[in-house]
């Protein structure tokens, strides 16, 4: 058995992921490449590479990122919205995928990620090693509701961040109001993925949602009801294209239908 295999088995998972992200055994993980995109991945540790799995070896989202692509309006840019943005890895997907498939599209991404650590690396890998703060916009800070502050708890080795468990040690954060960072255009993908606050962020922001094309959505059922999300948005006027569970969260993508044609409106040629 590999010394990964049986301290797995000895040591809770919190404890060992500490150990591995914190001690010389992240030397392990430390890699680095660019992809024929022009993107740079830098991977530093057991979260990076856990992130890098599912966004860019699995392709978690390419979908909806393609649909996203092939349906925004050519006059502008692809307008994106990451919450939860994590270390970046997302944000740099959807880059790396309009370049190959989009190539001279611009793209605008408007991020937000309340972690210390996470949101350090998104500065880092996004905006430093890729030069995208000309089209990366990054907000510090919690999504949700669109003011106040709750106690965030932040874990050194997991994606887990979140408000609301009360074992933890916590830091206060400030919630950000998108509304105050975006133009009122349409958005072209809304990617969130917050830890358990999505019911407070389909409550807040019904405008956002109603110019929203694309969604992408974790919903922690320990934190949430699915059921009340779920009608929520489809009350926004989506409708669910797939879902699947994730560990311990399902991750829906919903579409917004086309546009019916009015009752009233002339036949379509059919020459």
């Amino acid at each position: 058995m590999t010394i990964n295999g049986l301290a797995s088995r000895v040591l809770p998972d919190r404890v060992w992921n500490s150990i591995k992200s914190v001690a010389g055994y992240r030397v392990f993980y430390r890699q680095e490449a660019e992809l024929s995109s022009g993107v740079r991945l830098r991977v530093r540790d057991h979260p990076d590479w856990s992130v890098l799995t599912e966004v860019f070896l699995d392709g978690g989202y390419d979908g909806p990122i393609l649909d996203a692509i092939r349906g925004a309006d050519p006059s502008g840019p692809i307008r994106v919205l990451d919450l939860g943005a994590n270390a970046g890895f997302f944000t740099l997907r959807v880059v790396d995928l309009v370049r190959r498939h989009a190539p001279g599209r611009e793209v605008s991404v408007l991020a937000a990620e309340p972690g210390s650590k996470p949101g350090k690396k998104f500065e880092d890998r996004v905006l430093r090693e890729n030069d995208l703060g000309d089209s990366v916009t990054l907000l510090r800070g919690l999504v949700g509701r669109r003011s106040g502050t709750a106690a965030f708890a932040e874990y050194p080795a997991t994606t887990t961040n979140n408000v609301f468990d009360a074992n933890a040690t916590a830091a206060t954060r400030a919630y950000v109001d998108l509304e105050a960072h975006l133009d009122g255009s349409p958005i072209d993908l809304l990617k969130c993925d917050i830890e358990g606050s999505e019911a407070d962020f389909l409550a807040s922001y019904p405008d956002l949602l109603a110019r929203t094309r694309h969604l992408v959505i974790e919903l922690h059922e320990a934190y949430v009801e699915y059921a009340a999300c779920d009608a929520a948005i489809r009350a926004a006027g989506f409708e669910r294209r797939t879902s699947h569970i994730a560990g311990p969260c399902r991750v829906d993508y919903w579409v917004r239908p086309a546009q019916a044609v009015p009752a009233d409106a002339p036949p379509t040629d059919p020459t």
